[in-house]
């Protein structure tokens, strides 16, 4: 199987237990329940769920020197083992994000960037393995400096190393510096350089301000034109109205390390699949979880409907609460999982 490298955004996500609306009033004192300590961003969820899946992927983050981030190192080795990049930056605070859970109602999130605001992918080196999967460059204000620069080179760097990029977004926050971002022309730059883009219908719509229609032909059609923008495999999550994917021609993929060897199969493949029916306890992470099916599938050198299925089913797992991809190993808890509802 090939190897990978999973890198961009990563962060803490502190989640105290409320019975109720947190009381704000100066001098209160207001009871909360346990608090939990869990790792959020691209890194930490499509990482994490390619390693689960039983994919060899190393992990490259960027924490502070403080105890979040020594907490969030030991949370990986305890998690995955040791043999990740967890890079230590001096001085800083690692990046983490309050989120107060209100029963009955959306999610409130007081985030803080910390040191992911310096993340600008000099420190990573894509010629240590096959594929560089890149997360969530819409919250890595350094990855944005200079027109996108720093993106555009780490991506060009990979190719010219014969490294397979993927590269995955996430929504944007309309008060962030990342909102005014010109990124209809930096898509036009990325995407003949990107050979696996696995954005939602939500992060097209927020980067580009067109948007995407739910269900099967809004999905087909978005994958078609990332395809048509360059793209050598294209991937649009909708949630409850499932994903899409679109394959460019076999000689765009053959110029693609990882991509090579499954171009003849892959080539031209256009598919959507809907969301599997399953109880909806948890949401967020369900898009990284398909990604990293996605790229799993790619990595074994599956059958695009089998990729594609994988996809589906590891967001389904999510969805439904589980807190970890069962690993895959030799394929035959994929056939397990992934036949549960075949297309059609």
């Amino acid at each position: 199987m090939f190897t990978s490298q999973v890198c961009g955004h990563i962060c803490v996500d502190l989640i105290p237990a409320l019975d109720g609306e947190p009381d704000l009033t100066p001098g209160r004192l207001t009871g909360a329940g346990p608090l939990s300590f869990r790792l959020g961003g691209s890194v930490a969820n499509t990482g994490g769920d390619l390693i689960a899946l039983g994919a060899p992927v190393t992990l490259v983050a960027e924490v502070g020197d403080d105890v979040l981030g020594a907490s969030l190192h030991r949370v990986l080795v305890d998690r995955d083992g040791p043999g990740h990049q967890v890079i230590v930056v001096p001085g800083g605070s690692t990046s983490y994000s309050l989120v107060i859970q209100v029963p009955g109602r959306d999610r409130t999130f007081w985030h803080h960037v910390g040191v992911n605001q310096g993340v600008d992918g000099s420190r990573v080196d894509p010629g240590r393995a096959d594929l560089l999967h890149l997360g969530y460059p819409q919250v890595l204000p350094a990855m944005l400096a200079d027109g996108g620069a720093p993106l555009v080179d780490l991506i060009r760097r990979a190719r010219a190393a014969d490294v397979t990029t993927s590269l995955d977004f996430c929504v944007l926050d309309p008060a962030s510096p990342a909102a005014r971002f010109d990124w209809a022309r930096l898509l036009t730059e990325l995407l003949p350089w990107t050979d696996v883009f696995s954005p939602s219908s939500d992060d097209l719509a927020a980067c580009t301000g067109r948007p995407v229609q739910a269900g099967r032909d809004g999905l087909l059609g978005a994958a078609a034109g990332l395809v048509a923008g360059g793209a050598a495999v294209a991937m649009v999550t909708g949630g409850a109205g499932g994903l899409a994917v679109r394959v460019a021609g076999a000689e765009r993929l053959r110029a693609s390390r990882v991509l090579r060897p499954v171009a003849d199969d892959w080539a031209g493949f256009s598919i959507w699949l809907p969301a599997l029916p399953v109880p909806v306890l948890a949401t967020v992470g369900a898009g990284d979880a398909a990604t990293a099916g996605l790229l799993y599938g790619l990595l074994a050198g599956l059958g695009p409907e089998q990729a594609a299925t994988l996809a589906v089913a590891a967001a389904a797992r999510l969805v439904r609460g589980d807190d970890r991809l069962v690993p895959y190993g030799d394929g035959s808890a994929y056939r397990a999982e992934t036949l549960i509802r075949r297309p059609g």
